[in-house]
């Protein structure tokens, strides 16, 4: 994990770790959950994803294959993970 002030916010997966939500607020960050549903493989929703990352977001929890699930995040939707992470760091 990374330092994390009171406006930052980490997207994680949800279910997961129950640790995942105790250790970000410790952090002070705000929790933000992504779904991982059935209709989707138990993989990050993309549209949900991509609505909930924005300049406040600090870190990404990416947990392939995913405990409890099973899930595994597609190739292709990793690669929309990184380059939103990457425009979100250079400020765009």
């Amino acid at each position: 994990m990374m330092p994390c002030w009171n406006r930052d916010e980490v997207i994680y997966p949800d279910p997961g770790f129950p640790s995942y939500r105790a250790i970000i607020e410790t952090m002070g960050a705000k929790p933000v959950p992504i779904p991982l549903k059935e209709e989707s493989e138990f993989s990050f929703d993309m549209e949900d994803f991509m609505k909930k990352i924005n300049p406040r977001t600090r870190l990404i929890i990416v947990n392939s294959p995913s405990n409890p699930t099973g899930g595994i995040i597609p190739a292709k939707d990793l690669e929309t993970i990184a380059k939103a992470a990457l425009k979100m760091t250079a400020g765009s």
